[in-house]
């Protein structure tokens, strides 16, 4: 039986072009999701109360973040929630969004200068404050680094051996081309 049901369409003014593709990672009693949101005036990044599915925070910020999961980590003794958004081109390019998981305040921002693409791809912890970032181009390791409060990526390594990857979790379920994208929390028996 169904718990609740957030059509993120209709509740966050989402207009995903080519539906949505992204899976909710729990932190901290939170159920975070990317919306599939294309106007910077719409909610890029909410919370949801897994009980319930009522908003805790809900984010908006330029850059796209539509295809891709979010993830949970500490980068720089910090821990947050990172997008790998899109800044539309030509071409569109790929970078990173960093958000306070209580609050959904955004704390930085970077698209690294080398990016040649964008991608559907979620980013991945590499360790040592660390992260990976894959692109339809090339895959690149970038290093996060704070400093008060002035926050910075700087790429590592950047691997040109790459192909054209979807790699989206297998906890997804699109609701297809021009669709509202909607979330289900379902009871499990225990």
């Amino acid at each position: 039986r169904g718990l609740w049901t957030v059509d993120l369409k209709t509740r966050f003014e989402s207009t995903p072009r080519q539906g949505c593709f992204t899976s909710p990672v729990v932190h901290d009693g939170r159920l975070i999701v990317q919306t599939a949101a294309v106007a910077a005036e719409q909610p890029r990044v909410v919370a949801l109360d897994p009980a319930t599915g009522q908003a805790s925070w809900q984010t908006k910020f330029t850059e796209r973040a539509p295809y891709t999961s979010p993830l949970t980590g500490t980068l720089a003794g910090v821990t947050q929630v990172l997008v790998h958004h899109v800044v539309v081109g030509p071409p569109a390019v790929g970078g990173l969004t960093a958000l306070d998981p209580k609050t959904g305040t955004v704390l930085w921002s970077q698209t690294p200068a080398a990016s040649k693409a964008a991608s559907y791809e979620t980013p991945f912890l590499l360790g040592g404050d660390r992260v990976a970032l894959l692109t339809w181009n090339d895959f690149a390791a970038q290093q996060v680094k704070r400093d008060g409060a002035t926050w910075k990526m700087e790429e590592l390594w950047r691997s040109a051996v790459s192909s054209h990857a979807w790699t989206a979790s297998p906890k997804v379920a699109s609701a297809g081309a021009g669709s509202s994208p909607v979330m289900r929390c379902n009871a499990t028996s225990q």
